[in-house]
């Protein structure tokens, strides 16, 4: 009881890529053991960690990648996958803040990114963004 409390009021997960597959929707993939949701901070910063796949639909408060102390790896949005941030004061996305990450969204796949997304924002910041199709929105700065 106390664990789903936490989770859903503003937890934040790290994408750690141990669970059987590199899905997104797999809670083995998440410290605590659970998959983000709308109020959750969804970090990539796990030195080693397999890249994350969005095959389906997907939801979180913010995706940082890179930031925090480790590499962000890769997230990749596939056909009829669909990641879905909700938009807020502080709901700013990065790909690459102050590390090494990439954001693929192959075609048939969606995003939709909150008010803010930055690609390599801060010094030693390093992020790669590849569309292969699909859509992406950004309700602020891109």
């Amino acid at each position: 009881m106390l664990l789903i409390a936490a989770r859903t009021h503003g937890a934040v997960l790290s994408w750690l890529g141990g669970g059987s597959s590199g899905n997104w929707s797999e809670s083995a993939n998440w410290t605590g053991g659970f998959v983000p949701g709308s109020l959750t901070l969804a970090r990539f910063n796990m030195f080693g960690a397999s890249p994350c796949t969005v095959s389906n639909a997907a939801v979180a408060r913010v995706v940082r990648m890179g930031i925090d102390g480790g590499p962000g790896g890769t997230l990749i949005i596939t056909n009829g996958g669909s990641l879905v941030c909700t938009v807020g004061d502080d709901n700013w996305n990065a790909v690459g803040y102050n590390q090494t990450a990439e954001m693929i969204v192959e075609a048939g796949g969606s995003a939709s990114l909150g008010n803010h997304l930055w690609v390599g924002f801060s010094p030693g910041g390093d992020g790669t963004f590849i569309m292969n199709g699909g859509t992406v929105s950004v309700t602020g700065m891109f």
